[in-house]
């Protein structure tokens, strides 16, 4: 029995290696089809399937806010209060915020992301430490002692891995000297939902010191962490949320004051549910990909197993049986798997390392993406057993043929029979309609990446250098303190060669952090207090320059200037969506709007410039309504600054540094970027899967084209001699052409029709991810069909022209 295995082998190595042409198309497809579906499989299974690294990871939480009436909102210490109180079905609840500080000591300053977290959120996501102990109850009380644990990765390259870490103390932006109480475990990360402001990576952790003596609930800063108890459902879970909210609404919310209410998420589809539709899409047309590929292959095996029914025919007349001829054509079909499969491998090894570079670096888990063998496996068996049925068939109607009627004349005018020769159409009108809804998929993806890239930010990107800087409260007290020092900083910049132009904002345009606040506005035409409209909007103090260096258009009124000073007038400049969502079809100029604080006694700031509006988080969809206050009447601790630069921006940076150094020694510079790379990070989602999209379009109309040129190419081998008479009594090249064109096009209709029926249909899954362009956007289905169409014309005019030139003479003697 081996014997006659290896034999087989040794033979079907042989016949693959006598059809190069035949063995080389059937892998490269096969690889193709196979790397793409591993490589964005592998990406789907690190991403959306794999399990978080925690124990019983199903139970943990995410709880947020709902305000005014369905807004996702974080909460305030005393609601977390309400929660423990409260709640009997969770564990427990840890609240979480972030900051960030200046680490003192050796021989340059380092600004490090900080992880406020209660006590009890390290013990609900139940991790050890490498080191040392995690934070006591007592430690996040606002009295607490300073205490601190660091992560593996600033242990290490700071520290140096040393063990005796653990109680040294550290200086943070000069306040009085904490404790390190802990190291945690190499690797840890605490996973990011998507509505939380928390970097990619913590250096340190602080404990969040809870202050219940606010009796503030709208101070929302809060994130909250749950655990479900064992046995707890999701729906009992939210009804007992829902049953605390309804009790804080009656006791602390007045009938006019918002609405409140609670929503628990679990954390890993909360951590990934931005990113889950751009790569299902991209899954679905891999998917696509190899099942084209795999309907591309089986048509070849058909074809070449149809071209072989002579020799089957000798084979089966000097004695073989059926199986044996079976087990030939299937060991030759599963070679051809396996050397494509192999070839996919290497593809999908270099996809998911092309994959890890390209995916947009605040992609939850991107660390975590390798190929994954579970996935490969699927793939490769979903190959062979293509290449398996399909290298079968033709033995297995070979076998049941007649072998006298096969024989003669060398079988001559055999088309392979009805079954096989059904199957290829079959084939051929499925891959035409996977290719067109790749196609449409592909098509819309461009377009709607095209139209986004042609969105007005509201700035100039070009040629900028951002940095932030945070002045210690320990050092700078006053709010006259850090606004001399913003202002001579920039002073100073400002004055260095290759700077055109230096401003400063609390935020700048996709920051990490969103500052909002209560406002009121008023008419003063109307007298006051007027009729006051209540809102709430993003609190933006800003330098004077900030405007003219981002280049962002003053629609009316004008800039802030160096005499928008403490003591003079409160002013403050709007956007657009702000001036006509208040003040509609009016000149908002010289009307009036109040900040929080005592609403008996408002602080009243005249608006003196309405600017356009500038997108800070996203490109689509966002009008964010915003207040920009002079920096000198309000006065943060931490500023970004952005300079406009005649020169290569970054050769700027060390200037810049210098003079920063010159003010004070021991002040960072952080968050260092340029706007323009900060637009196209924000644009990768968008820009990846635009990409990723076209590519498998392209791939699978090539594949599609290929797959009805190898049809129609065999039909004209086959159909010779046919093809020959008709010329011989008379026939024109142009009817000639009709016949074999016609018969390609008619599987092409076929194909398209239902393509876009299926193409319709699946499109509304991606209309989230589509910015300005219609699901069912006519242009794209009309070009992508007319594409498709012409590409399998060209395919069959190929083959049309070559049996249009068959000499008579030669075809009435072909076998």
């Amino acid at each position: 029995m081996f014997a006659d295995l290896q034999r087989d082998v040794l033979y079907g190595l042989r016949m693959l290696a006598k059809n190069p042409g035949f063995t080389t198309v059937a892998v490269l497809t096969l690889a193709l089809g196979i790397g793409a579906n591993t490589a964005i499989f592998s990406a789907v299974h690190a991403v959306l399937l794999r399990p978080f690294p925690y124990p019983d990871p199903e139970r943990l939480a995410m709880v947020y806010s709902l305000l005014g009436g369905g807004t996702i909102f974080w909460t305030s210490d005393q609601n977390v209060q309400d929660l423990r109180d409260q709640s009997t079905l969770f564990e427990g609840f840890g609240a979480m915020d972030y900051r960030s500080v200046t680490l003192l000591g050796g021989e340059e300053p380092e600004r490090l992301a900080v992880g406020l977290v209660s006590a009890n959120v390290f013990p609900l996501l139940k991790v050890q430490t490498a080191a040392g102990r995690f934070f006591t109850p007592e430690e996040e009380l606002p009295e607490g002692p300073g205490v601190v644990i660091l992560s593996h990765s600033l242990w290490q390259r700071r520290f140096g891995g040393d063990p005796r870490i653990v109680d040294q103390l550290l200086e943070f932006d000069g306040d009085d000297p904490v404790r390190v109480v802990g190291v945690m475990p190499r690797g840890f990360r605490l996973l990011v939902p998507r509505h939380t402001n928390f970097p990619r990576k913590i250096d340190l952790w602080h404990p969040y010191q809870i202050d219940y003596r606010n009796p503030s609930r709208f101070n929302n800063i809060v994130t909250v962490l749950g655990r479900l108890k064992e046995g707890v459902t999701w729906p009992q879970a939210q009804q007992e949320l829902d049953q605390i909210a309804k009790r804080i609404e009656e006791q602390h919310y007045t009938p006019k004051g918002r609405k409140f209410g609670w929503r628990a998420f679990p954390l890993h589809g909360d951590t990934v549910q931005e990113i889950r539709p751009s790569l299902l899409v991209l899954l679905a047309a891999a998917g696509f990909v190899l099942l084209i590929a795999c309907a591309n292959v089986a048509n070849l095996l058909l074809a070449h197993g149809a071209t072989r029914q002579k020799e089957l025919a000798i084979r089966t007349a000097l004695g073989a049986t059926r199986a044996r001829l079976i087990r030939q054509s299937l060991t030759e079909s599963t070679l051809l798997a396996l050397v494509g499969g192999g070839a996919g491998v290497f593809l999908a090894w270099a996809g998911v390392r092309a994959l890890s570079s390209f995916l947009p670096a605040k992609l939850p888990r991107l660390e975590t993406i390798e190929l994954d063998a579970t996935v490969l496996g699927g793939s490769l068996a979903l190959s062979l057993l293509a290449g398996i049925f399909f290298g079968v068939v033709p033995a297995l109607h070979s076998a049941r043929g007649d072998v006298d009627a096969a024989l003669k004349e060398g079988g001559r005018g055999r088309s392979g029979g009805a079954l096989p020769n059904l199957l290829r159409s079959a084939l051929i009108v499925g891959e035409i309609a996977l290719s067109l809804m790749l196609l449409v998929g592909g098509s819309l993806m461009v377009r709607s990446f095209l139209k986004l890239q042609k969105v007005n930010p509201g700035y100039n990107a070009s040629n900028t250098l951002t940095f932030t800087i945070a002045l210690p409260s320990a050092r700078y007290k006053s709010g006259e303190e850090k606004t001399a020092f913003f202002r001579l900083l920039q002073e100073r910049i400002a004055g260095l060669p290759g700077v055109e132009s230096v401003g400063g904002n609390m935020l700048l345009p996709f920051g990490r952090s969103l500052w909002w606040s209560g406002f009121t506005f008023y008419d003063p035409s109307t007298g006051p207090p007027g009729e006051p409209l209540v809102s709430s909007a993003l609190l933006r103090p800003t330098l004077p320059g900030y405007f003219q260096t981002l280049q962002t258009r003053l629609v009316a009124g004008r800039f802030f200037s160096h005499q928008d000073a403490q003591g003079s007038e409160l002013v403050a400049i709007i956007d657009e969506t702000l001036a006509q969502t208040v003040w509609p079809g009016e000149n908002p100029i010289g009307k009036r709007l109040s900040r929080g604080g005592n609403p008996e006694k408002p602080e009243y700031r005249k608006v003196v410039g309405v600017v356009e509006n500038l997108r800070l988080t996203r490109l689509s969809g966002e009008r964010m309504k915003q207040v920009y206050l002079p920096f000198s009447q309000f006065t943060p601790s931490t500023l970004s600054y952005v300079v406009r630069t005649g020169v290569e921006p970054l050769s700027l940076l060390q200037p810049i540094r210098a003079e920063v150094r010159a003010l004070d020694p021991n002040l960072p510079l952080w968050e260092i970027g340029q706007l323009d790379h900060t637009l196209a990070e924000v644009m990768a989602p968008q820009r990846l899967t635009s990409l990723l999209m076209g590519l498998f379009a392209a791939l699978g109309l090539t594949l599609a084209a290929v797959g009805v040129y190898g049809v129609i190419s065999y039909s004209v081998n086959q159909r010779t001699h046919e093809i020959g008479i008709r010329i011989a009594l008379g026939a024109q090249r142009s009817d000639i052409y009709k016949i074999i064109i016609g018969q390609g096009l008619r599987l092409a209709a076929l194909g398209i029709a239902l393509g876009l029926a299926g193409a319709m249909a699946l499109a509304r899954t991606i209309e989230s991810l589509l910015y300005g362009v219609s699901s069912l956007d006519p242009w794209s289905y009309t070009l992508v069909s007319a594409v498709l169409a012409g590409a399998a014309m060209l395919a069959c005019y190929i083959p049309a022209r070559r049996a249009a030139r068959v000499d008579p003479m030669v075809a009435l003697r072909y076998e």
